[in-house]
């Protein structure tokens, strides 16, 4: 799943100018239009590079759940919980180099409720992927739980009184039919595997909502940072009481496991999300939408090579369908939000 700070490439950029997509980078586009090839060409190279990087750092990351032997939930707990003290350096280290006003680092006590409810939201999230990925195949767990652009889509007009933009109507029944293909094998099976499917797309609902909460924050002026390390607390706690009360395996069994929750922690959830963010903020929204689908298509290889998981025709039909709506879906928001503002909006 691409899983930026907000997956699902909603990323900006960790400084104090402009904020986070989710993870996967942050909802909320910089207001300032992206800058050209021709504008930065070292700007736009660094951009390329690092959005590419975090797109295999963050593919890497359904192959440290599975490494892992600890439960799901488990491990989605340590995915948080050993990427905080790094999360918290970063924001220190913007606190202490700040050279000029920009956006909050440390939220008042009024919207502390706020930053709760995008950690709870974040945590349900992570909870339903991890186990996704233990009952389903890589690439049906990552596809449709990348599916959560259009619950944003639909959660902002529900509550933000947002325009759907008329593509919506066309992409969403689309999106639909490439689920449906990907799942149409384990239809007829109705084990583990459809269940599995159906957490991948309870995940696409939970992130969804986690980027409606971190728009309202962005909204704010919080800094990018900011929300995911204050968030991160109460996501983990979250996370760490839905261990212990499912009775999961807590304790990691052997030292290939640590190594598999640390490469999670730091490599997937930090490092990737950290070069998505950077990536978004130099490179046209469209360069950027088309390079964050390279993330679950590498899940797909990754699948294949380390778990025979290979997919039919009429599976990588459906991928290809829903990979193109969401690439469509994301260009235009991208699009959207690089407009100059009119006055009054």
């Amino acid at each position: 799943m691409s899983f930026p700070l907000s997956p699902v490439g909603n990323s900006r950029p960790m400084s104090d100018s402009s904020p986070p997509n989710s993870p996967n980078a942050i909802p909320d586009q910089a207001t300032s239009p992206s800058p050209s090839p021709s504008e930065s060409d070292p700007a736009t190279t660094r951009g390329t590079i690092a959005l590419f990087a975090g797109a295999v750092a963050i593919s890497l990351a359904p192959v440290f759940v599975r490494l892992s032997d600890t439960g799901p939930t488990a491990t989605a707990f340590y995915r948080l919980f050993l990427a905080q003290p790094v999360l918290w350096a970063i924001l220190t280290a913007i606190q202490q180099h700040r050279q000029q006003p920009g956006p909050s680092l440390h939220p008042p006590l009024r919207m502390l409720p706020w930053f709760a409810l995008a950690g709870l939201m974040f945590a349900l999230d992570m909870g339903f992927w991890h186990s996704s990925i233990h009952l389903t195949t890589l690439a049906n767990s990552t596809l449709i739980a990348n599916s959560a652009p259009f619950f944003v889509i639909l959660g902002a007009r529900l509550f933000l009184g947002e325009r759907i933009p008329g593509s919506f109507f066309i992409l969403f029944p689309l999106a639909l039919l490439g689920m449906a293909l990907l799942v149409r094998a384990n239809l007829s099976a109705s084990g583990p595997a459809l269940l599995g499917d159906g957490y991948a797309l309870v995940t696409a609902f939970f992130y969804g909502a986690y980027q409606l909460c971190v728009k309202h924050l962005r909204n704010g002026a919080f800094h990018p940072m900011s929300i995911l390390a204050w968030s991160g607390i109460s996501a983990f706690v979250v996370l760490l009481g839905g261990a212990l009360l499912m009775g999961e395996q807590l304790i990691p069994a052997s030292g290939g496991t640590w190594m598999a929750l640390l490469g999670l922690a730091l490599i997937s959830h930090t490092g990737g999300q950290g070069l998505i963010v950077y990536a978004f903020g130099h490179l046209p929204a469209g360069v950027a939408s088309l390079g964050l689908l390279l993330q679950p298509l590498l899940v797909i290889v990754l699948g294949w090579v380390f778990h025979g998981e290979a997919m039919d025709g009429v599976q990588l039909t459906g991928a290809a369908i829903l990979l193109g709506c969401l690439y469509f879906s994301t260009r235009q928001a991208g699009s959207r939000r690089q407009r100059p503002p009119t006055k009054g909006s």
